[in-house]
């Protein structure tokens, strides 16, 4: 009788146990709180640094693994959670994740950016400077005795190059302005020869780099603005329509401008005129911003960040959303990569990030106390000048 007993009690209890595990191992769980079975949800995260620590709700705390710094929290019942990522030497990262029954709620390039960021000078008797768009080079002005000359500094190997200088003139020629060239081993230069002022475009691929002066492009009477991208040519008319070679782009016109600028990103289209911001979509242009500062896009050309003086919004899919408004005006912003933004703003560099998510996170990583504040892709680190010196910061991405 004993061994029928305890056969009928464990089949009973098999019956009753087997299809609570097979809910659990399908992740089904009890939600006290809502007084029913739900399906769970998750956390995703993968970060760098490598081995960050992550906590949620400030309870459980596990760490990203060290071959591919992500880290998968299972089995959360759906509801918010506050997340925070950390690592010693390096601003906290913290938002609110919404996970749904079902779902993994995701963040899969965040990057905590190092506290107390050193810089170091780099470049000495500097008069100018200029990062080259493949950001791998710096364009130096120098001065030797009464004459300017330009060089090239390789931003990995340290090293200048002699590029260009005055007494590669005939006569004495007077330096204006640079500029870059259609292509990334192009730069143009402007200089003023006997009251005149002439472009020369100096082609960098050549080994000495190739002068040349530039042949003056036929811009139509009428044309207001223009601009030469890979071998195509735009200008917009006082008649407020835009061409690319001799096809009109926006069939209803603009209403007449004095002055504008064209910036092109791929197959995205804006123009600038008087601090407002005009999109080209479906033949038609669009204003979509006001008190324009300026545009810059990221560096996979799928958004575009637009900016004020107080305020950054972001450009995508083809409509603006507002990013963040700062008590501080921005002087100047680049992209950090394709899901932070780096900025100046009152003497302190910033860093954003763009995930819209809950509240934002931005991160005060170093006093500015020089000028002409740049940044470069290539190796994550900011540039500027002081005095006649070129300093270099640590890189932003350990």
């Amino acid at each position: 009788l004993l061994e029928e007993f305890l056969f009928f009690f464990f089949l009973c209890l098999f019956l009753l146990s087997g299809p609570l595990l097979v809910f659990y191992s399908l992740g089904y769980r009890l939600d006290f709180e809502k007084k029913k079975i739900t399906k769970t949800g998750g956390i995703f995260i993968k970060a760098l640094p490598k081995e960050v620590e992550v906590s949620i709700d400030q309870k459980m705390k596990k760490k990203t693994d060290s071959f591919f710094g992500s880290l998968l929290i299972e089995n959360l019942l759906p509801k918010r959670y506050k997340v925070r990522v950390e690592k010693d030497g390096y601003f906290t990262w913290e938002k609110e994740l919404e996970v749904e029954e079902g779902k993994v709620a995701e963040v899969k390039n965040l990057i905590l950016f190092p506290k107390n960021l050193n810089f170091y000078p780099i470049a000495n008797n500097i008069e100018q400077y200029w990062i080259l768009p493949n950001e791998k080079e710096l364009i130096l002005k120098e001065k030797e005795g009464e004459k300017w000359i330009l060089k090239s500094y390789s931003l990995k190997k340290k090293l200048k190059s002699y590029l260009v200088g005055e007494n590669d003139f005939p006569t004495e020629a007077e330096f204006l302005e640079l500029d870059f060239g259609e292509t990334q081993d192009q730069i143009e230069i402007k200089i003023k020869i006997k009251e005149e002022i002439k472009s020369f475009i100096l082609d960098l691929k050549k080994s000495p780099p190739q002068l040349r002066e530039k042949e003056k492009e036929k811009i139509p009477e009428n044309a207001i603005c223009f601009k030469k991208l890979k071998g195509e040519f735009y200008f917009f008319d006082k008649e407020g329509h835009l061409f690319r070679g001799e096809r009109k782009l926006n069939k209803e016109a603009l209403s007449p401008i004095d002055n504008c600028k064209l910036e092109i990103f791929n197959e995205l289209v804006f123009l600038e005129s008087q601090n407002n911001l005009y999109f080209l979509k479906e033949e038609k242009f669009e204003k979509i911003f006001e008190n324009l500062r300026g545009i810059e896009a990221s560096p996979d050309l799928k958004k575009v960040a637009i900016f004020s003086d107080y305020e950054i919004w972001i450009f995508e899919n083809g409509k603006v959303e507002f990013l963040n408004r700062f008590s501080e005006k921005i002087e100047k912003l680049y992209w950090f990569d394709e899901h932070y933004l780096i900025f100046l703003s009152q003497g302190k560099i910033k860093i954003s990030e763009t995930d819209r998510r809950d509240k934002i996170n931005i991160y005060e990583i170093a006093e500015f106390f020089g000028e002409d504040f740049s940044f470069s892709d290539f190796n994550k680190k900011i540039y500027f000048k002081k005095g006649n010196q070129i300093f270099e910061s640590e890189t932003l991405l350990r």
